[in-house]
Parts: C-alpha cells; structure tokens; sequence
C-alpha cells in the first residue's frame, strides 16, 4: 500500500507535534528525524494497547495470543526465564 505525499506529511506533522519528530528545513527542503528511540516507542504502544484491549491484564493478553496457535519450545523456555527472573526480584 502505498501513501501519498499528503498523507505521509499530515503523519509527520501530528508525530512532530507529539514530539516524536523533529524536522529540520535546509535547502527548501524538509527532512524529518526522531526524537524518540524505537525501544521507547515500542514500549509506550505495547502498554496502551494492554491497558486499551485487556485491561491492563498480562497474563490475559498472553492467555489469548497463544489460544489459536502453539509457541515454539524456544519462547516457551523465554517466557519461563522471564517469569523466574520477575520472581527473583
């Protein structure tokens, strides 16, 4: 799918004016760059949308992600070394 030039600007300017961009003129040309790092993003959009969608509910959200479709041994063993780390404090 593909964004036209309008549509990709009105994005940039509603990211800048929530301070995550900063665009920069030089040249009549404008670029635009982050503010804030993708880890921190990422992080701010997985905790909206568990608290939006399951109530702030881990385990809920885990619950319902794994119903339909099995997870490989690997991320089984990662989300037991998670918890046990929770549990170490």
């Amino acid at each position: 799918m593909g964004w036209n030039r309008s549509t990709t600007l009105t994005l940039l300017r509603r990211m800048e004016a929530k301070g995550a961009v900063i665009s920069d003129t030089e040249g009549g040309m404008k670029s635009f760059r982050p503010l804030v790092r993708r880890e921190d993003a990422a992080l701010r959009e997985t905790e909206d949308f568990l608290g939006r969608v399951y109530k702030g509910s881990l385990s809920l959200m885990v619950s319902s992600l794994t119903k339909k479709q099995s997870l490989p041994q690997k991320e089984i063993d990662e989300l037991y070394a998670l918890l046990r780390g929770l549990e170490a404090g």
